[in-house]
């Protein structure tokens, strides 16, 4: 970004990464769902119990509940209590105001843009150029692993996308620039904990995990 604006080297990559989410995000993965006539859930898919989850969550929110119990799975399960529970994340909550597949849609663009700007973030740390490190993230997003899990209700996987902004937010609090200032720590802790913890909203508990033992691999 030599010779131009400094804010133009800050929107630039931004509007970038809004670019691409809504691209990424425009592809309709979620399938027709348990009222349709073919729910096109596939076998060995997970969409049933993801779109069970999803329902029982927006008909308990719509009532004035808190959506922490499935009283149709069983004999009744907890929902929050559910390690891969996604119900509780801003975006789903947002999104879940129109439609429950608006709401799974809305929470896949959200951590594809965290994802993405966490992969800016941390290419920035690594002395690389914003666009290689955006392009690094789409080579995940793009493979044939990432299409296999979204197309099969693997929703936890999405939990990596916290990955790049937390390991980029320990660099940072790692870094000269910040080892003598502690609140200036404090606040990249709490950004990279923030975006694990949204991870583990979202169901991704064993992204969670691995994620948290990355940090302190880092750390240490």
């Amino acid at each position: 970004m030599t010779g131009l604006p400094r804010w133009l080297g800050v929107a630039a990559p931004l509007l970038v990464a809004v670019g691409l989410t809504a691209a990424i995000a425009s592809r309709d993965f979620v399938p027709p769902g348990p009222t349709a006539d073919d729910p096109g859930f596939g076998p060995g898919a997970d969409w049933d119990v993801q779109w069970e989850m999803a329902a029982v969550a927006d008909a308990s929110v719509r009532q004035g509940l808190v959506p922490h119990w499935d009283p149709y799975s069983q004999f009744g399960v907890p929902l929050l209590a559910n390690p891969e529970s996604f119900v509780m994340p801003p975006a789903w909550l947002v999104g879940s105001l129109w439609s429950t597949r608006c709401g799974l849609r809305s929470l896949y663009a959200f951590q594809c843009l965290l994802f993405v700007l966490g992969m800016w973030w941390l290419g920035s740390r690594l002395k690389l150029p914003w666009y290689l490190g955006m392009a690094a993230g789409l080579a995940l997003i793009c493979s044939p692993e990432w299409s296999d899990r979204i197309v099969a209700g693997h929703l936890m996987f999405l939990g990596v996308c916290a990955w790049p902004a937390c390991l980029a937010a320990v660099l940072t609090a790692l870094g000269d620039g910040a080892r003598d200032r502690p609140w200036t720590q404090v606040g990249l802790g709490a950004v990279g904990g923030g975006a694990l913890a949204l991870a583990n909203l979202g169901g991704g508990h064993y992204p969670t995990a691995l994620g948290l033992a990355a940090a302190v691999v880092l750390t240490w």
